[in-house]
């Protein structure tokens, strides 16, 4: 009986050294490694070589919008029409409907936020034209805008609209 199991024995060692042989066989191929990084070169190799195309999209700039801070002075058909074409957005609302919203103070000048009825800000100083009454801002205290509205021979105060 001793010898038979020493034969079972015999075989399970044979059995484990072939099994173990069997594992170390699937690690050990080193011919496809090899075979993986010189496919890598090449790729690498080609896509330095290649010359790339790149499609260059051509833009060009905004046509220039020149702004007549002075007004404009001019008949009444030309001001109809110099609404139409108008290139301050400032002139597009009645002075009523602006609110004054804020102040810049920089270099010891004063500007003024306005803000347009659709919510849009805009910064203003002493000498821009506003309104479709072309009002010129004649000027911008910490609390108050004077606006001066030449055709109807007036000043309109705007009051700093306090925020909640």
């Amino acid at each position: 009986m001793t010898i038979h199991a020493s034969k079972y024995g015999l075989y399970v060692f044979a059995g484990c050294i072939l099994i173990g042989l069997l594992f170390l066989s699937g690690c050990g191929a080193d011919s496809r490694q090899q075979a993986l990084q010189k496919y890598i070169v090449e790729l690498k190799r080609s896509a330095l070589t290649k010359k790339m195309k790149v499609k260059v999209t051509t833009w060009q700039l905004p046509t220039p919008v020149i702004y007549n801070p002075n007004g404009y002075t001019g008949s009444n058909t030309d001001a109809a029409n110099a609404k139409k074409n108008n290139s301050n957005p400032l002139q597009s609302y009645p002075v009523k409907s602006l609110q004054f919203v804020g102040i810049l103070t920089q270099d010891k000048q004063v500007s003024a936020y306005l803000m347009t009825p659709d919510g849009m800000i805009y910064l203003v100083k002493v000498g821009d034209v506003i309104g479709e009454e072309y009002g010129k801002i004649v000027k911008i205290d910490l609390d108050h805008i004077e606006i001066a509205l030449t055709r109807e021979k007036r000043i309109v105060t705007m009051e700093l609209k306090d925020t909640p």
